[in-house]
């Protein structure tokens, strides 16, 4: 099992859970042409027996060309 912290995003685009480097307050994910972002919305649940960490979609950015 690895050290870093497992977490679960929540909303937008994009729902998926991973491990972070760190223990980030907010996350972005580069996805369809743009930046979903997430914030940690204090959330904890539980998946496979490990708490993991809830991050809600806050909002979208385009990027620019």
């Amino acid at each position: 099992m690895s050290d870093q912290p497992r977490i679960l995003l929540r909303g937008g685009l994009v729902t998926r859970d991973g491990r972070p480097s760190g223990h980030p307050s907010k996350i972005v994910i580069i996805a369809n042409g743009g930046h979903e972002r997430f914030e940690h919305s204090g959330e904890y649940c539980e998946v496979d027996g490990e708490q993991v960490a809830v991050f809600q979609w806050c909002y979208r950015t385009t990027i620019a060309e």
